[in-house]
């Protein structure tokens, strides 16, 4: 299954004044201080496609800005496209003005005013021929598992489009992933409503209030009794601080409350667009695309949004590491390299160190504190049958599972991944670490894996050993 995502739709710009107001202005009633910082950011469609990429997708936007080329520039020097894995198919209209937004923030992040750029009138058709023609390129250079449509109502998402993405839809079966806008319902109910694969279509709570006329209520029960246009989707309605609703096609399938995580809100700028990336990320992955699975990775990609300020990425790593609170920290391999990649994306180093970590002593503990600090550290685990191989039949004393257990205990440790082989060079290879950890008896000889490790650091652990452990245990048994 691809994990490449195409965003379309409106790019926007985001400039922020942030301000230490101390008084009420004498001459109107509003918050007067200094202006302490400001900076821009891209939001819209271009914040969906930089989330989508911090969840460690490979993207392409596709969109329109100005002459000027700002939002181009803004997605081509985000931190997240430090690796190139977003592709910027954005097309100059000397005659457009990218839509922006100016909001003055205090120091805390809360907004203080707010002003808009106008919409601006613009020729519709030559727009429309535009987008087709880029949409259709990238859906056939890229056959993307899903395209999330970013509306805005800025006019880029047009009826053109929209019949373009329904039509192509059948022929190479991506996800469609809708973050409308209200006064485009009919235009999606129009394209959309019976497409297959079913739509998924991601209202926040007051829009679907806008699109469906329903009589505000309990939200389960709103989706629940959602108007027969509706009930062709598949529902992820959000609720700010409440959490999400899910609910899977059909007038019978019961709606699903996914809660919100523990988090303290700091400005929840650009959260649906960190909703829609969790969902196509989910959706590239075939155990994460239950409706369970995939509402809670869109619920904790959204929850952590809003603890940024701005449209700051949430990273994968972040999003997986409230997945598996009170899961354990194990991993299969694909998991690992997925997380390794978003950690880079995110600035961090990542470490990897190996063995069979029978009997845990303070000599591996030694070794892992080490390896954790500072980095994101993934450990590969010798499978039973691995230590076998080369410790012997007697080998391991405790199965694969106990021993992960031990390490899963400790706070450096972020993931454990089992491996079969004599050696874990193929998953260092796929992992390509910053840094492989070794015992320090190891220096000088030929490491498995090295080469494709940014630097190799051994740790000295030698006056412990699990093979002394065991004998001593032993003679300690039989005397």
């Amino acid at each position: 299954m691809s994990d490449t995502a195409l965003v379309f739709g409106d790019l926007i710009i985001d400039r922020y004044i942030q301000s230490n107001p101390y008084m009420i202005d004498q001459t109107a009633a509003v918050a007067y201080g200094p202006q302490i910082d400001e900076w821009v950011s891209i939001g819209g469609a271009g914040n969906a496609a930089i989330q989508a990429a911090a969840m460690g997708l490979h993207v392409e936007v596709v969109g329109i800005q100005d002459g000027r080329g700002e939002a181009a520039n803004l997605l081509l020097a985000h931190d997240v496209n430090r690796f190139r894995n977003i592709i910027i198919s954005v097309s100059s209209v000397p005659s457009w003005q990218t839509p922006a937004k100016l909001r003055i923030v205090d120091m805390k992040h809360r907004l203080l005013a707010r002003v808009d750029t106008p919409r601006q009138p613009l020729n519709k058709a030559d727009i429309a021929d535009m987008m087709c023609g880029t949409l259709r390129d990238s859906i056939i250079e890229r056959t993307p598992n899903t395209v999330i449509i970013s509306d805005y109502n800025k006019g880029v998402v047009s009826h053109d489009t929209c019949s373009l993405l329904t039509t192509m839809q059948r022929e190479y079966g991506y996800q469609l992933v809708i973050d409308p806008h209200p006064a485009n319902a009919e235009m999606y109910r129009n394209y959309f409503a019976g497409c297959d694969p079913t739509p998924i279509f991601m209202p926040n709570r007051a829009a679907y209030e806008k699109m469906t006329m329903q009589a505000p209520g309990r939200l389960e029960d709103m989706v629940r009794w959602a108007p027969a246009d509706f009930q062709k989707y598949r529902l992820v309605v959000t609720e700010g601080c409440q959490g999400l609703v899910v609910k899977e096609p059909g007038p019978n399938q019961n709606p699903i409350r996914i809660p919100p995580i523990d988090v303290t809100a700091v400005d929840q700028c650009g959260a649906s667009d960190a909703v829609a990336a969790g969902i196509a990320f989910a959706m590239a992955k075939p155990h994460a695309s239950t409706p369970v699975m995939m509402g809670r990775t869109a619920a904790i990609a959204g929850g952590l949004a809003v603890t940024k300020a701005g449209t700051a990425p949430v990273w994968w790593h972040e999003v997986y590491g409230e997945l598996l609170e009170g899961r354990g920290k194990r991993a299969d391999l694909e998991l690992a390299v997925t997380m390794a990649k978003t950690v880079r994306m995110s600035g961090g180093r990542v470490a990897v160190t190996n063995g069979v970590f029978d009997l845990m002593h303070e000599g591996h503990r030694k070794l892992l504190r080490e390896a954790g600090k500072d980095n994101y550290l993934i450990v590969l685990l010798n499978s039973d049958e691995s230590t076998k191989q080369i410790k012997g039949d007697d080998r391991p004393v405790q199965h694969w599972g106990e021993r992960a257990d031990a390490i899963c205990d400790m706070d450096c440790v972020d993931l454990v991944v089992a491996f079969q082989g004599s050696t874990p060079a193929v998953e260092i290879e796929a992992i390509k670490p910053d840094f492989l950890y070794k015992d320090s008896s190891r220096e000088g000889e030929d490491i498995p894996g090295a080469a494709h490790a940014g630097e190799v650091r051994f740790t000295d652990k030698s006056s412990h050993s699990t093979s002394r452990l065991i004998r001593r245990i032993r003679r300690d048994t039989s005397g």
